[in-house]
Order: structure tokens, then sequence, then C-alpha cells
């Protein structure tokens, strides 16, 4: 078993753990202090293309990097009223 512990850089961070309670920017920047190598984070937390570009030079400036982008493929109610929110 690999051990995280001393190896951080191993770790990626799903911002869903964390309910997603911080932008992306802010975790990048949590992350990097504890040496955790990457943060997964879900469409929704980019509303706009300035709020990925933000992030992009987040993860740049810290050497972070992105695991996974995760979207949400999962419909509450019938119909496509569901589908739209996705």
């Amino acid at each position: 078993m690999r051990d995280l512990i001393s190896s951080p850089q191993l770790i990626s961070i799903n911002s869903a753990t964390i309910n997603h309670c911080v932008k992306p920017s802010c975790l990048i920047e949590e992350c990097s202090k504890f040496h955790i190598g990457a943060i997964g984070p879900w469409v929704h937390e980019f509303p706009d293309e300035k709020s990925i570009r933000d992030t992009v030079k987040a993860l740049n400036n810290t050497g972070l990097k992105i695991s996974c982008l995760s979207r949400s493929g999962y419909m509450s109610a019938e119909g496509n009223e569901s589908k739209k929110k996705i």
C-alpha cells in the first residue's frame, strides 16, 4: 500500500468531499499548502469562462493537476426539465 502521508502529491481531493463549500481557486490554494497533487472539481463550479481561466492560472501557479472533471449525470425527476439542469 502507498504511504500517502509521506507522499501527499499522490492525493487528489474531489471537491464534493468538502461539499463544494469553496471555490476551485481556494481549494487549489489550500491543497498546495499541504502538497496535495491534484483536485477533482465539478463542472457546475465553473459558471463562466472567467472562472475557468482563473482556475487554470491558479493551477499553473501551484503545479497542481486536475485528476478529473465531474458532472452530475443523475436525474432526480422524470422528463426533460431534469435533463436541462445538467
